[in-house]
């Protein structure tokens, strides 16, 4: 459980040795932003579930936060549980800086209102398949590499197709719709049955005209599959808990597109 994320985990792929990792006894490895780089690896090299959550950092004794709670039940879960979440009610808005202030709790004071991007009229939403994802800002350089290999991943162990889930870090409006157009040109999307999108600290960029809505429209508009954005994923937060590799139902009943109610159902496989 690292305390923080980092910046240059792929420096550690070429050293690892998947083969022999695949053969060891399994450890769970737990958070999100670059954590995320070396968990997709694991799963989809060596088939280990991994949990994208809060980091060790955000886990002060005294955090009372459901999805922070939640991780130790998590991983407390044998193979064919099954457990259920839901979007939170209010988001953190300000990153907490930890150096300075090491006890800071979460404060969650902003209404979370989960989005769907291309929901054609459509009342309800469902999308199912094997949960795979972590920081756009890392992983989206990757997915299409060795070192992850989702068409791999998705031929030997998730033939009912993938729910792919993706938040921003660092990214600016403009570099999320190339890195996004990137994925799809290279037919990374052909492999999934939905995407799930984080909130992202950075809206805008230099041209303010060019937000992020107008960044996954550009990208994702016209997908075929259902795009949710705004999620409880990542930098903003709080973290779902979302295991790479398991398998996961999603249902959302939306109202001009905003999600009013929605559950993810995930089974460890």
């Amino acid at each position: 459980m690292p305390p923080f994320g980092g910046e240059l985990a792929m420096e550690i792929l070429p050293l690892l040795d998947f083969n022999a990792i695949k053969e060891a006894k399994p450890k769970w490895l737990v958070g999100f932003s670059d954590v995320s780089t070396i968990a997709c690896a694991l799963t989809a090299r060596c088939q280990w579930a991994t949990l994208h959550s809060a980091n060790l950092m955000q886990l002060h004794p005294d955090e009372k936060s459901p999805y922070c709670l939640q991780i130790f039940e998590t991983l407390s879960y044998e193979a064919g549980s099954k457990f259920e979440q839901a979007p939170s009610s209010c988001y953190q808005k300000n990153r907490l800086d930890y150096a300075q202030t090491p006890n800071a709790l979460f404060d969650y004071t902003e209404p979370t209102q989960w989005q769907c991007l291309n929901y054609f009229d459509a009342r309800t939403i469902e999308m199912s398949g094997r949960l795979f994802g972590g920081c756009l800002d890392t992983v989206g350089l990757l997915l299409d590499s060795p070192f992850l290999a989702l068409h791999e991943f998705k031929k030997h162990s998730a033939p009912e197709g993938l729910i792919l889930y993706l938040e921003n870090s660092e990214l600016t409006p403009t570099t999320v719709a190339r890195f996004l157009l990137s994925l799809k040109l290279a037919g990374i999307f052909d492999d999934i049955n939905g995407i799930i999108i984080g909130r992202s600290e950075i809206t805008q960029g230099q041209d303010t005209s060019f937000d992020y809505r107008h960044a996954l429209d550009v990208a994702l508009g016209g997908c075929l599959f259902p795009v949710i954005f705004d999620a409880d994923i990542g930098h903003v937060p709080p973290n779902l808990n979302l295991v790479n590799g398991a398998t996961c139902t999603i249902t959302a009943e939306l109202n001009e597109g905003k999600v009013v109610k929605a559950s993810l159902n995930t089974e460890l496989c």
